[in-house]
């Protein structure tokens, strides 16, 4: 390749034994590059119809301990309805036995002496 002369000079008076001391520093700056690439382009709602139909497939073979994991997922994305997540994550919790957790879940999100989410 027919370089010109201004970049051949340059490259001729390059160390490039001493470019070794620099491959850390390119390979966190490429890390953070398609980090910031990955953020800019994520979409929590992506996420939240992929759980929430892993937790609803779940939910027909009685897979509780699937149907936990997806809904408390929803529930750290933030995103509504909040009560439902909590409602699937108490089904799962009495599915596995673990009827003391599951009713405080449903003491929260259907209190007695207010309207509370419907289903529970």
């Amino acid at each position: 390749m027919n370089w010109p002369r201004p970049i051949k000079r340059w490259l001729r008076t390059r160390e490039f034994r001493l470019f070794r001391w620099g491959i850390p520093a390119l390979l966190a700056g490429a890390t953070w590059l398609a980090f910031g690439i990955w953020l800019a382009f994520w979409n929590p709602y992506q996420l939240k119809s992929h759980y929430a139909e892993t937790a609803g497939q779940a939910l027909a073979v009685k897979d509780f301990e699937t149907i936990r994991v997806a809904s408390q997922r929803l529930l750290g994305l933030g995103i509504e309805p909040q009560r439902k997540y909590l409602f699937n994550v108490a089904l799962s919790l009495a599915g596995l036995q673990r009827e003391k957790e599951a009713a405080s879940l449903l003491a929260t999100i259907a209190p007695v002496e207010k309207p509370g989410y419907l289903p529970a």
